[in-house]
């Protein structure tokens, strides 16, 4: 692989499949349209909003149509007969320089929590002013502390969040670019809002390529999980 694919180590890393195996394990969206995920979700809620939920054999993938191929806009990652994580999108990010707030918000909305895990790689070294991610504790399980916490880690450490968490980018007020990459695991048939034409033949390409390159370590992981 070339650049930034070429290093491989962090990814890879036995904590990070290891944490990643044992954390995404909602697959409501696997087979199911949004009308389904909704009321799932609203019996999560009432029901006292645990993760465990999700591991229920009714929220076991639904076999048919949705889940052989995901719509357009869904994450067509792993197979239908296979429950977990997969790696689904690697990107970059630019924060320039002056750049306001972002306002809060949540990756995913559907299925829910612990359905895609973000590992965010900072490529610039963080500091309170240069745009780096203010998250809401607690608010995967709908919970509201009134406040947030910003992630000021140096450059060479990582940060995992559910993508279900609310978060946002906080204002670039230096003058120079901040850069993030991120790398997101995912159960099958998420809605994320990216499509391959987003990106381009290279980068789909080379996405599914890193995708064969990672996933076989994460699957011995998620099977270890559940044996």
């Amino acid at each position: 692989f070339a650049v930034p694919w070429a290093s491989d180590w962090l990814v890879r890393h036995d904590l990070i499949l290891g944490c990643v195996a044992g954390y995404v394990q909602n697959d409501l969206a696997a087979g199911r349209t949004q009308d389904e995920q909704q009321w799932s979700l609203v019996e999560w809620l009432n029901t006292g909003a645990e993760l465990d939920f999700f591991l229920k054999p009714e929220c076991d993938p639904k076999p048919g149509r949705l889940l052989d191929a995901p719509p357009h806009g869904c994450s067509d990652v792993g197979h239908a007969h296979e429950r977990g994580p997969w790696l689904g999108r690697v990107m970059v990010t630019k924060t320039p320089p002056h750049s306001p707030a972002q306002k809060h918000h949540r990756d995913i909305n559907f299925p829910g929590p612990t359905a895609q895990l973000t590992v965010g790689v900072p490529l610039t070294q963080l500091v309170a002013n240069n745009g780096p991610l203010g998250y809401v504790p607690g608010s995967h399980r709908m919970e509201t502390p009134g406040y947030e916490v910003v992630a000021n880690c140096p450059r060479g450490s990582v940060i995992l969040y559910d993508s279900f968490v609310e978060h946002h980018g906080i204002e670039n007020h230096t003058d120079r670019d901040r850069y993030a990459m991120y790398y997101e695991f995912e159960t099958r048939g998420i809605f994320g809002g990216y499509t391959d034409e987003h990106f381009g033949d290279e980068a789909v390409r080379h996405t599914h390529e890193f995708r064969n390159h990672v996933d076989p370590e994460l699957r011995k992981k998620v099977a270890a999980k559940r044996a």
